[in-house]
């Protein structure tokens, strides 16, 4: 080190000292370097036990032993090893857990003004998406369909085939519904509505499927984004 630079440092020092001596013992036990890390928790989603989106909120609380720097900063991991960029603590944020179906684990770590860390800590939610329209047909909105059409819906994973049936699947004409065989090819994923007859026309048809399952048995749902599982609806027009 320069001699310049040493004699900043002790210049520096020598003001604290002055500077606790000259306020009394408070002020120098004041000056007692904070070396204790802070601790903290971490919830998913409030608690919640399954999720079927990834985006996820975290509620975060954090305290900074005495004598304490306060609790500053926070960052995050899905695997514990590689973390976020540290931010400002807050109560809560918003993290998107890793992809896959399955119980998913967030970490968290915390840092006070001192720069010292928490030890790690996490907290589990599992991840579970039910299936969806993968494909439909008619297509949705369309006009001008053959009154002679099945209706086929492809499902995005595959279903439970005991799940598949007229009270699950059904098609609806000027507010009723049209008596049909529903039948499910495993292979293909598809849902077949069969209509026993030809289709009035022209006339608008809504089709619906709620609550099918797949094979973990989870519920249809047609928009994870929303609260609950939400059924597959949409119309089409005979000519």
């Amino acid at each position: 080190m320069d001699i310049p630079r040493r004699a900043h440092l002790a210049a520096s020092a020598l003001a604290v000292l002055t500077a606790a001596s000259l306020l009394g013992p408070s002020a120098a036990h004041s000056l007692v370097p904070d070396t204790v890390s802070p601790a903290g928790t971490v919830v998913i989603n409030a608690g919640a036990g399954r999720v079927s989106i990834r985006a996820v909120t975290l509620t975060l609380t954090a305290l900074d032993p005495d004598p304490g720097s306060g609790v500053t900063d926070m960052r995050f991991s899905n695997d514990g090893v590689t973390f976020s960029a540290y931010q400002p603590y807050a109560a809560t944020a918003a993290w998107r857990i890793s992809g896959g179906e399955g119980t998913k684990r967030v970490y968290a770590q915390f840092k006070d003004g001192a720069g010292n860390e928490s030890e790690v800590v996490s907290d589990t939610i599992k991840l579970a998406i039910g299936p969806r329209a993968a494909f439909v047909s008619p297509p949705r909105g369309m006009t001008g369909i053959s009154p002679l059409t099945n209706v086929t819906i492809k499902a995005s994973e595959r279903v439970k085939a005991a799940t598949v049936n007229a009270t699950t699947v059904w098609l609806v004409g000027n507010g009723t519904r049209i008596r049909s065989r529903i039948t499910y090819n495993a292979g293909t994923r598809t849902i077949t509505i069969n209509p026993n007859r030809t289709l009035p026309a022209p006339l608008t048809f809504i089709v619906r499927v709620k609550g099918v399952k797949d094979l973990k048995g989870y519920q249809w749902d047609e928009d994870p984004r929303k609260a609950g599982a939400q059924s597959l609806k949409f119309f089409f027009a005979t000519r």
